[in-house]
């Protein structure tokens, strides 16, 4: 078993960023015989579960008692009472922040009605998490700490993302006409054939300037017209 626990809030910060950490943990084939219960009072801790043997962990939230697959995310927060149970050892990374970031970081993005979901260990998350790993090796150094917070921050930046976008009803036209649009602003000095980009794309004309509607209050047209005028406003 492997056990990290670096403490930050008495660090120096050479940068002035809201979100500073008190702390951050690493485990690794972590297995008490039960977590908590316990009850955080003037802090917050954003947890992640990366992985186990087990596919699934039990956690208890107050009266509520959810089952999540590895990976997942549990927001522990202040008053709030947690446990847990899980049939293997597991890996995880903790992030602790003072109570009075409550409002900032849960309250505003609307955490608190569900503080724990499942993600997909994406390239970016991977690559965020073995930064923070290999960062807490040198925690008492000179801009690490900065490093951390930042760190720390743009990876729950990525984890509300896949949250927010998991409560969305998967829409695969919407994406591929987004995905469309995107291309457009890459090749806007080029001229486009809209019925070639169509057909290109599984769709006739009409079908293609149909689904484009839906996402866009202008034609394909006028929005790359726009778009090129934004772009050099002295004419396309």
């Amino acid at each position: 078993m492997e056990f990290w626990r670096i403490e930050l809030a008495e660090c120096p910060r050479l940068v002035e960023f809201p979100y500073k950490l008190l702390r951050v943990g690493s485990f690794r084939d972590w297995k008490p015989a039960r977590v908590g219960p316990f009850r955080f009072q003037n802090e917050l801790q954003i947890s992640l579960r990366l992985g186990s043997e087990a596919e699934t962990m039990e956690n208890f939230i107050n009266d509520t008692r959810t089952t999540n697959r590895f990976p997942h995310v549990l927001l522990k927060l202040p008053g709030d009472q947690y446990s847990g149970d899980c049939a293997s050892p597991w890996d995880a990374v903790t992030f602790t922040y003072p109570a009075d970031l409550y409002g900032e970081l849960i309250l505003a993005k609307n955490l608190e009605r569900i503080p724990c979901w499942d993600f997909k260990m994406t390239s970016e998350i991977a690559i965020l998490l073995r930064r923070i790993r290999t960062l807490m090796k040198h925690s008492q150094e000179k801009t690490v700490p900065d490093r951390l917070d930042l760190l720390a921050f743009q990876l729950f930046e990525e984890l509300v993302f896949h949250r927010l976008l998991a409560q969305d009803t998967p829409d695969y036209i919407e994406a591929k006409i987004r995905k469309i649009a995107s291309e457009f602003q890459l090749d806007f000095m080029d001229a486009l054939d809209l019925e070639q980009v169509a057909r290109r794309n599984g769709m006739s004309r009409s079908t293609f300037f149909r689904h484009w509607k839906r996402c866009f209050q202008e034609p394909p047209a006028k929005y790359l017209l726009n778009f090129c005028a934004s772009r050099n406003p002295s004419g396309c």
